[in-house]
């Protein structure tokens, strides 16, 4: 192969070829690289067009989302759920407060009917809705609704609506409808910063323009661009040329606010994009054409120049062989100087290497001294192999100087990739002369894992890129607090969140907060407990499938919690519980639940349980004070959240029943605002005033008051203003009909949670009361002519009955005496053949005989003692007898008469009293018994009559007998009971 011959030619012509060669590259160069930055640039202004659109299109619809999550809490409160359309109000504009974008919240009904909206007080008129196509649709479909841009016909600014349904019984009864501003809109898009060429618009469904980050409004409600329209409906994707409303031609990209049918359209004018590289290429142009003029007339110059130096130059070896001083050189070419000079300092350069060596030894010494009681870890690599290390570095790695140097470097890594990420990374930058510092995982001589940040350079004059100095930093301690800090952060910033969320069961949040723990500590099992008396009982849990379940329980003793609440209030943490003292624990024993963290739950003051998280495995570091401060939190957090919705399952109950009493109350209950509209009331309310619900709401307190009640009315807004209440006071309403309904009135003022005033008042209807009255009155003044008259009347029929009263005593007592002579004479001789010789029958039949005559004689003395206690002369004869004896006389009495109805009477006597002397009056006692007894014969028609006598009390002086009579007769109703 034949060497390249060059041509002969002078410096001249070989400097201009010099210059030649120089320029033309640079310019071509330079050409290529204006050609490839506007390509690039032009690529990067499209990924930054289409990446401004979709962050637009995301913020808006995050805040669509915001919007709708704030509905539907609203849509599934207990006051919705409920029907309460005050309650609803009321939450409606506690979210207003919280969303500065919402201009108002309206509650419409399935027939397209507004309820209210949160612009206007609750009861008042409420516009109907602008767009009552989207109604429609919400209750048609069931689903969310977004409209397009409306003009709001009181404040003339264009606003957006949102609507969604409430479904009650799995049907929309009502729609929920929030108005958002343009403006705000508007400002979302002013908030993704675009340049100052750049044009953003949201529009709607239709292509209306709903914002507009320039000039909005003169283009809001506007239809879009023809141009835009058509790549619409074409489909187009990606970066497309089109028009703005104002004619500007602009690079566009478009992207939908998903579920919503919003797109989003950003544009960069096109003549933007491309002054970018004319511009800069016919500057290229004009400054190549000048260097190259530059470079010719340079290269001429110089080579006359250096022709003359390089001769100057070639004398300096002749004057140096001959021994004479060589002059001193006169050229600005370095080259020249140095070979010039080098001639005169090699002597100088070799007598001063001895007394450099020297310096270099003793600063090497103090300089790995230094090095060597850094803080940091120092190492010198050459060939991938330690060449040196400092103290430090052994005792980050946990070896000796000696044991690290001439390793490889392979050796301190974690792994292989580590190390050869490290290398592919760094080596290019050594290879440049550059630092590269970059954050790794190393391992240290026990085998854990180290996070080390190493910085390093390449050594000066090394003849690779593998030789190079190195600084480590231990930053294991500052990966785990970061880390920490980044996981606590993430809780916070997950219980934030949910503090925004609503919950209707107290289930749904308590496993939330559950799994927000298990997230942030990176355990399996997280479960909230209840501790009832030696029951443990799992309230809540998150946990792997078939592990745990609601509702269950276990003995107290035998889980961690019994651990927990023996500390007291504080955190238990367990990181290894195998290696702890709680290995023969009967919860480990049974579960191996390794790693541990929990803590007291306390609710109202009160302990309720715990809360606590676990895994099967060891924990993968100690646990520290921010995971006990976050435990902490998540303990009192779910305290409060029970205590929060047992108050708020206490008010629900209470207000059912108050709305219980409310609607059933047979008074007037009415709610009024100062100005005495009609709020709300109940039906005895309004059937007192004669008025539908609907006339109610349309008229006010004074309507229904009669002017002459003006100053009564006065006073009692006085005591009102000065007390908080009025009445009871007496006055008259007038009713639909004209009529004037009677009515006693009582009334409190209360306020609401925005500070309004209100009346509640109990309206009594008393006309039954006053007419009752007025009867009265008619009736005393009749009664006291009445009470003359029968005054004597009585007087004269008093004097009568005690006549007849006197002459019926005289005619008993002779009658009882006539009657009484000869009872004693039957009494006698049957006493007579009693004592004779009977036959069985006859005998029977005799004491049947003597006991009826005696009964006979007992009605007699019955008689008299009746005209005894007229006579008010009755006593009793209490004499000691054997009560035997009597109850005898009574069955004998009695049994026949039974026998007559086909009745079984029976006589039971407590044995107690078998030969027991009593002191009582045996024929009072006869003739009590005869009488309960005959009664209960004369009543009963089946079955038996039974007598049974015992002892109730006794002590050693008296004793209390008891006598029960049972029948199975038809009873004595209750009403007539005493």
């Amino acid at each position: 192969m034949s060497r390249l011959r060059f041509p002969r030619l002078g410096m001249r012509a070989w400097l201009l070829v010099l210059a030649s060669l120089g320029v033309i590259p640079f310019f071509l160069f330079s050409a290529y690289t204006v050609s490839e930055i506007d390509t690039a640039r032009h690529a990067a202004m499209e990924v930054g067009l289409q990446q401004r659109t979709e962050a637009a299109a995301s913020a808006a619809n995050e805040r669509l989302k915001m919007a709708l999550g704030q509905l539907n809490g609203i849509a599934t409160s207990a006051s919705a759920q409920s029907r309460d359309l005050k309650g609803i109000y009321e939450h409606a504009r506690r979210v207003l407060d919280l969303n500065p974008d919402a201009v108002s919240i309206a509650l419409f009904a399935a027939d397209g009917r507004p309820l209210f909206s949160t612009s206007e007080p609750f009861g008042s008129r409420t516009p109907p809705v602008e767009d009552p196509g989207d109604m429609k649709r919400v209750f048609s479909t069931g689903r969310p609704v977004v409209s397009g841009a409306l003009r709001n016909p009181a404040s003339g600014r264009f606003e957006t609506a949102l609507s969604v349904p409430v479904i009650l019984q799995g049907q929309p009864a009502y729609a929920l409808r929030m108005n958002l501003s343009a403006e705000s809109f508007n400002r979302l898009l002013f908030d993704q910063r675009f340049p100052g060429d750049w044009t953003g618009v949201i529009v709607d469904e239709q292509g209306l323009v709903l914002a507009r980050s320039r000039a909005p409004d003169e283009f809001i409600g506007k239809k879009i661009s023809t141009t835009v329209q058509e790549a619409l409906n074409q489909g187009k994707r990606g970066i497309f040329q089109s028009s703005t409303l104002d004619g500007v031609r602009v690079n566009t990209s478009l992207t939908y606010v998903s579920d919503w049918g919003w797109r989003v359209i950003v544009g960069a004018q096109v003549d933007a994009f491309n002054a970018t590289f004319y511009t800069p290429l016919r500057n290229l142009l004009l400054a190549g054409l000048g260097c190259a003029a530059v470079a010719g007339l340079g290269a001429l110059w110089l080579a006359r120049a250096l022709t003359r130096q390089i001769a100057a130059l070639a004398e300096a070896p002749r004057a140096l062989q001959r021994g004479e001083a060589v002059p001193a050189p006169r050229t600005f070419v370095r080259e020249l100087h140095d070979m010039h000079t080098s001639l005169i300092e090699v002597e100088r350069r070799e007598q001063r290497m001895n007394i450099d060596l020297l310096n270099a030894t003793v600063r090497h010494e103090e300089l790995a001294d230094i090095l060597d009681n850094a803080g940091v870890g120092i190492s010198l690599i050459k060939d991938r192999k330690v060449l040196w290390a400092n103290r430090k570095m052994g005792e980050i790695f946990g070896y000796t100087r000696s044991e690290m140097e001439n390793q490889p470097t392979r050796r301190f890594y974690l792994n292989d990739d580590d190390h050869a990420t490290l290398g592919d990374a760094s080596y290019p930058a050594l290879a440049n002369g550059l630092q590269h510092t970059q954050e790794l995982r190393m391992r240290h001589r026990s085998g854990a894992p180290l996070w080390i940040r190493l910085s390093g350079r390449p050594l000066v004059g090394a003849p690779s890129e593998h030789d190079s100095i190195w600084i480590l930093e231990d930053i294991n301690e500052q990966r785990a607090n970061d880390q920490a800090r980044q996981r606590q952060l993430a809780g916070l910033r997950a219980l934030n969140e949910l503090g925004v969320l609503h919950y209707d069961a107290l289930e749904d949040e308590l496993r939330a907060v559950l799994r927000i723990g298990v997230t942030q500590f990176g355990l399996d099992i997280g479960i909230i407990s209840r501790i009832s008396g030696e029951t443990y009982k799992v309230v809540s849990q998150v946990s792997p499938p078939d592990t745990l379940q609601d509702g269950q329980e276990f003995p107290y003793a035998d889980t961690y919690c019994a651990i927990t609440l023996a500390r007291g209030e504080g955190v238990l943490t367990i990181t290894h519980m195998g290696n702890s003292a709680y290995a023969k624990h009967p919860c480990y024993q049974r579960f191996k639940l390794e790693a541990y963290i929990g803590s007291p739950v306390y609710v109202a003051g009160r302990l309720y349980g715990t809360v606590n998280f676990s895994a099967p495995s060891p924990y993968s570091r100690e646990f520290d004070g921010r995971d006990e401060e976050f435990m902490l939190l998540l303990s009192r957090w779910i305290g409060a959240a029970i205590e929060r919705h047992q108050a708020q399952e206490r008010v629900a109950e209470t207000d059912e029943k108050l709305r219980g009493l409310f609607t059933m109350s047979p008074v007037g209950i009415a709610l009024t605002d100062m100005e005495g509209h009609f709020i709300e009331f109940n039906e005895s309310f309004r059937r007192i005033c004669g008025y539908s619900e609907s006339e109610l709401k349309t008229i006010d307190y004074w309507e229904l008051t009669p002017t002459k009640y003006q100053a009564a009315e006065m006073q009692q807004l006085e005591s009102l203003e000065r007390t908080g209440h009025y009445g009871p006071y007496e006055k008259e309403y007038r009713r639909k009909d004209g009529s004037l309904a009677s009515i006693r009135l009582n009334g409190v003022t209360i306020k609401s949670a925005d500070g309004a005033r209100y009346i509640w008042s109990l309206v009594e209807d008393i006309a039954e009361e006053v007419q009752r009255d007025a009867e009265l009155a008619r009736h005393r003044e009749h009664l006291e002519e009445l009470v003359a008259e029968r005054t004597t009347a009585l007087s004269i029929a008093k004097e009568a009955a005690e006549t007849a009263s006197r002459a019926k005593s005289t005619f008993l007592s002779n009658m009882s005496h006539e009657i009484r002579t000869p009872m004693n004479a039957i009494i006698g001789f049957s006493h007579m053949l009693a004592h004779s010789n009977l036959s069985p029958v006859q005998r029977h039949r005799v004491d049947r005989i003597s006991g009826a005559a005696k009964h006979l004689l007992g009605l007699l003395n019955d008689i008299l003692d009746l005209s005894r206690i007229e006579a008010e002369r009755l006593t009793l004869d209490t004499t000691p007898g054997d009560l035997a004896s009597v109850l005898h006389t009574v069955d004998n009495v009695l049994t026949d008469k039974a026998a007559e109805k086909d009745l079984h009477f029976e006589l039971s006597i407590a044995p107690e009293l078998d030969g027991l002397l009593l002191i009582f009056d045996p024929l009072r006692l006869q003739q009590v018994l005869i009488n309960l007894i005959g009664n209960g014969i004369k009543f009963t028609e089946h079955g038996a009559v039974h007598l049974s006598v015992t002892i109730e009390a006794q002590t050693p002086a008296d004793v209390q007998v008891g006598f029960k009579v049972v029948d199975s007769g038809i009873g004595i109703a209750a009403d007539q009971l005493p």
